[in-house]
């Protein structure tokens, strides 16, 4: 485990696949809008979610996937990418899917302060009203899976969710497709409640996206958006 000392406060990187920056001195206020990796359910619903960031090479498909298979999921789009592809982020609107902020330029929110985050997170919700004023964003997922009580701070102040996640698909790094369901479809974490993370931008993901959904309905879990999940919350 490694320590990294910054801004005179202790950070610890968790050894986890996309691992979190924590601070080791959360305050009680941060503590009030902990990040959610999962909910504490006995229904079988679960959440898939994506990271939107870098590209598009995976959208069309993942899109095309998820509404012929009747699925609605939870994207966390970075403000920079709503800047260059607004029609995407129109048709994932269209499909019935939800939205949330990833901040504006991807950034690492514990190096930032608590204003500089309130700016980041909200500046994706600022653009996302300039395209469709339909389009309301209450959930955020730090960069990288880091955050401080700066960063739940912020998120707070303005009202939002903080969502991690439970199960990894891993595919960002570049795994094949065999690898990524395995790695969903194996999760010894997976259960009623889990909230799944893929990346929009891996072609890869929508090689494996098909088998995953399958096997999950297979297996009579339901599928809902993260802000869904929450309210199967017991």
């Amino acid at each position: 485990m490694t320590a990294l000392l910054v801004a005179a406060t202790f950070f610890v990187v968790l050894p986890s696949a996309r691992a979190a920056l924590v601070s080791a001195n959360i305050t009680k206020r941060a503590v009030a809008n902990a990040p959610i990796s999962r909910v504490e359910t006995d229904d079988k619903v679960i959440s898939l979610t994506f990271d939107v960031a870098w590209g598009d090479d995976g959208a069309a498909d993942i899109l095309r996937l998820l509404n012929d298979s009747d699925v609605r999921a939870t994207f966390f789009l970075c403000g920079f990418w709503v800047d260059k592809y607004p029609e995407i982020v129109r048709e994932i609107a269209a499909g019935g899917h939800e939205i949330g902020s990833h901040g504006d330029m991807h950034l690492h929110g514990p190096m930032l302060t608590f204003e500089q985050n309130k700016r980041e997170i909200i500046a994706v919700a600022d653009k996302l009203a300039k395209i469709d004023p339909a389009i309301r964003c209450t959930l955020f997922r730090p960069p990288f899976g880091e955050y401080n009580d700066a960063v739940l701070e912020a998120a707070g102040a303005l009202g939002y969710t903080v969502v991690q996640w439970d199960a990894d698909s891993l595919d960002w790094k570049m795994a094949s497709a065999e690898q990524i369901i395995s790695n969903v479809l194996d999760n010894a974490r997976l259960r009623g409640g889990s909230i799944i993370m893929f990346s929009l931008d891996e072609p890869r993901t929508a090689e494996a996206l098909g088998p995953i959904i399958t096997e999950l309905k297979e297996r009579e879990y339901s599928f809902v958006t993260v802000t869904e999940l929450l309210k199967h919350k017991h």
